[in-house]
């Protein structure tokens, strides 16, 4: 066998496993209520191999608490929603920057994603 015909086995070997995992993460996001790219975020910072999902997969999704374009945004959001701060506290009142820095020792981001760090 030539070393050419050796290179095509090993890229055609490549693409085969690629697209197995990558039917093993839509397969398995889809009863977990996230997508693969939340997937690939979670995989690529924790270190973790996308083959090994199945011994993950409820760490990520427990972790998630979802998407913001900022921190600030996600802190708004969060603690407003959360009911921590009682109605009658006006929210423009609240430093929300430091909110944001504070509540980041307990989270994680990536491209606007928020992870707990549980």
């Amino acid at each position: 066998m030539s070393e050419q015909e050796l290179i095509e086995i090993s890229i055609k070997h490549i693409e085969e496993e690629q697209q197995r995992i990558e039917d093993l993460v839509a397969e398995v996001c889809k009863g977990n209520y996230t997508t693969p790219e939340i997937v690939q975020v979670y995989a690529d910072n924790m270190m973790l191999k996308l083959e090994h999902i199945a011994d993950w997969i409820d760490e990520c999704t427990d972790s998630y608490a979802g998407s913001w374009s900022s921190d600030k945004e996600f802190a708004e959001e969060y603690i407003g929603d959360s009911g921590m701060i009682p109605d009658d506290i006006p929210h423009h009142w609240m430093d929300w920057d430091y909110i944001a820095q504070e509540l980041m020792y307990d989270y994680w981001e990536i491209n606007g994603h928020y992870f707990n760090n549980r």
